[in-house]
């Protein structure tokens, strides 16, 4: 058939023309966590083994973040995934699950010799919220014609994903950070009345009514390093014994630290070393409120020096 044959078809099945008060149910208000992994364009640029290497890490860690936890709804994409949650407590619990997972890829990753930061799996991680169109299964595109031919893995739009999208853009690799307009939401989840300093540092962060803890350009860091990884919705928030948060402050440490060697000595893009700045600082100040020593700015050296007096 030619164009107008073709056309004149599709016009007598009313497949050209859309009804928005159709579609009014499948608008829905949703926390939006965005993970989006750094230096991963570059990185294919490089080789077809450390393309593979960084995606399927990625595609791993993002499928145990979710492992056990209902009620949500994933789009995962290249080196990019969305996920959608009803609730702040599910929202946090993803979005520091995801940065939990991939620093357990990479304390193994380190293990092995001659570790490079292309090796490592860092993704900027941010949560917003707002109305999102969604289609909640596949039964729906043989059983309403208002969706013919649409797939609902692949539908995905509205207000809360732009929000996340620029959201991502205010933050760097290996934080959690959430738009300061829901943080209140995340500040409700406790995580018990356990006298440890981990816990000590998790409630300072959700007591801070002024949100000046882990705050920049307009969003706040939640202190995901001292959440255990691996959690669901039940029950209280867990927090990590002194010395698994030690050994996650030296892996989160030793990551920034290569990403800076391998820039000094790889000559590779200023855009990827300014995740370096923002990793290190938010390390420097997640110390400052665990040893409640003020401000202070450390060095690469007295970085080290600090975290092995925790």
């Amino acid at each position: 058939m030619d164009f107008i044959e073709i056309a004149n078809t599709q016009m007598d099945k009313d497949v050209l023309s859309v009804n928005s008060t159709e579609w009014n149910d499948n608008w829905e208000e949703y926390y939006v966590i965005f993970a989006d992994l750094i230096a991963f364009a570059q990185r294919c640029m490089i080789s077809p083994g450390i393309t593979l290497n960084n995606i399927v890490r990625f595609h791993r860690a993002i499928n145990e973040s979710v492992n056990g936890i209902d009620d949500i709804i994933k789009y995962q994409f290249t080196d990019a995934c969305y996920i959608l949650a009803k609730d702040p407590k599910t929202a946090l619990i993803v979005a520091t699950n995801i940065q939990n997972e991939c620093l357990l890829h990479n304390y193994k990753q380190m293990k092995l010799p001659h570790v490079m930061f292309y090796q490592m799996i860092v993704p900027k991680v941010v949560i917003s919220k707002g109305n999102v169109l969604t289609l909640k299964t596949a039964s729906d595109i043989t059983s309403i014609k208002k969706i013919a031919g649409i797939s609902p893995k692949e539908l995905l739009a509205g207000e809360g994903i732009v929000k996340a999208y620029y959201l991502e853009k205010k933050t760097t690799g290996g934080l959690v950070s959430v738009d300061k307009n829901y943080i209140q939401d995340f500040k409700k989840p406790s995580s018990g009345d356990s006298k440890t300093k981990t816990n000590g540092l998790y409630k300072k962060w959700r007591n801070d009514i002024e949100n000046k803890l882990f705050s920049h350009d307009g969003v706040i860091d939640i202190p995901w390093l001292v959440l255990q990884p691996r959690q669901i919705k039940k029950g209280t928030l867990q927090t990590e014994t002194v010395g698994a948060f030690k050994e996650k402050a030296k892996a989160f440490n030793h990551i920034w630290r290569t990403s800076f060697t391998e820039h000094l000595a790889e000559r590779t893009s200023t855009e990827t070393l300014k995740q370096y700045g923002g990793g290190i600082s938010h390390l420097c100040e997640v110390l400052q409120a665990y040893t409640n020593v003020g401000p202070r700015s450390w060095d690469l050296i007295d970085m080290v020096a600090a975290i092995e007096s925790l």
